[in-house]
């Protein structure tokens, strides 16, 4: 498992157990326990060699670690169904886990959501938590047709994949104008896979894919080898030439925009002092780049430079660029211009919201890497009225903790049903 990521999707590391979790009490009971500033995982012991393989201690412990971070430490253990447990916190905060261990070892363990206890019902509420995040911290909540919430709405953020919305809006603008068709197939390049996220990355060169299904892969997935096809089809200047028409402020700042396998290897293959000079060269000068040098570099060799990958890296420097205001102004732009593929493409994998008693449609496109966190959703209010809801989070000297992060929107969500009626 590759330890950034530019896709939303919550902590789950899994392997199938072929037999009834007799020690998932016990075990739950253990995790209960590394819920605090500093875990004492016993990794070697408690957690089977087929976990150890697919998850770094590391990165084990710094995911507990933002879950104390969250709620404190960890007081008792509910079950809650077949190795299904409730935590709760000294706060009275709520994490939900599955554990699997047979018998000693824990094979099996995901942790489905963290809830603080708090109450955040009314904008002031909202404001008052992100003032106090730290880093970097932006939010837009506005009725299409009227009200608006707003926080720090048009600072310059990273974000992530979130950039892949604009990937999608050139992709349209070209189909629109007859220059592409979604049934158009591309064939998988060896040069142009990436690392996962996603699953295409899989894929046997020259295999054709669809425009549609890659497009479709790129943001319900975020796959990241589908991402780069469709930029390398497009061409980068495609994409930065439709950033200001989507709202994008920040478009020289977007330019050359990068691949996703680009800018892992300029942050984790490239050298540093090399890199210092990729920073300071011009616009001109970074596209050779990126076609020599970083092309020529295996993506074996990411992870290999020396830089903590855990950590975040060059985030205002090698990265997309966008506002939680502008991201809401490409999500406008997208349901403006009316292709009826977008429902289908942004609308499969909407986290803590789905379409229902409230919201007739539900669009979402997310990102994350160490020490950036965005999630930009459109919606539909029964009574067919739109809106926008986006958040994006950045600190340049730590991570950013995504269950807060993760909090923070899903009660957003709820309360952007009183502005987008």
């Amino acid at each position: 498992m590759f330890p950034f990521r530019f896709s939303f999707i919550l902590v789950c590391f899994s392997l199938l157990a072929g037999s009834i979790s007799q020690g998932s009490p016990i075990a739950a009971r253990f995790i209960c326990s590394q819920i605090n500033s500093n875990p004492q995982l016993q990794f070697k012991t408690r957690f089977s060699e087929e976990f150890q393989a697919l998850v770094p201690e590391s990165h084990l412990r710094l995911i507990l670690q933002e879950v104390h971070e969250a709620v404190g430490s960890c007081q008792s253990v509910s079950p809650d169904g077949k190795d299904l447990y409730t935590l709760i916190s000294e706060t009275l905060g709520r994490v939900r886990i599955q554990v699997s261990a047979p018998i000693y070892q824990i094979t099996s363990f995901s942790i489905l959501s963290v809830e603080r206890n708090t109450k955040l019902r009314e904008w002031p509420d909202f404001r008052a938590e992100l003032e106090a995040l730290p880093g970097n911290v932006s939010l837009t909540l506005q009725g299409f047709d009227g009200d608006s919430f707003t926080f720090q709405e048009n600072m310059r953020q990273p974000i992530a994949s979130g950039f892949k919305l604009y990937v999608l809006g050139a992709l349209a603008k070209e189909i629109r104008q007859g220059k592409l068709s979604w049934a158009d197939t591309i064939p998988i390049q060896t040069k142009l896979k990436s690392l996962p996220t996603g699953k295409m990355q899989d894929l046997k060169a020259g295999t054709q894919v669809s425009l549609l299904e890659s497009a479709q892969q790129m943001i319900q997935i975020s796959d990241n080898t589908a991402t780069d096809h469709l930029i390398a089809h497009l061409g980068r200047e495609t994409i930065e030439a439709i950033l200001p028409e989507m709202g994008n402020p920040f478009a020289l700042e977007n330019a050359p925009f990068l691949m996703t396998h680009e800018m892992m290897k300029l942050k984790w293959a490239y050298s540093p002092s090399k890199l210092k000079t990729y920073l300071s060269s011009s616009t001109s000068e970074k596209r050779e780049i990126l076609n020599t040098e970083i092309a020529s570099i295996e993506l074996s060799q990411i992870g290999k430079n020396g830089v903590d990958s855990s950590q975040p890296t060059q985030i205002n420097a090698i990265e997309w660029f966008a506002s939680s205001q502008s991201l809401c102004e490409a999500a406008r732009w997208l349901r403006d211009f009316g292709d009826p593929k977008f429902e289908s493409i942004l609308g499969r994998n909407t986290p803590f919201v789905q379409a229902g008693a409230h919201w007739e449609f539900v669009g979402f496109k997310g990102g994350s890497e160490p020490g950036v966190l965005t999630l930009t959703y459109l919606l539909k209010s029964n009574r067919g009225k739109w809106g926008c809801l986006s958040f994006a989070w950045s600190h340049e000297e730590r991570t950013v903790n995504s269950w807060i992060g993760y909090e923070l929107v899903a009660k957003a969500l709820k309360f952007s049903e009183t502005v987008v009626k």
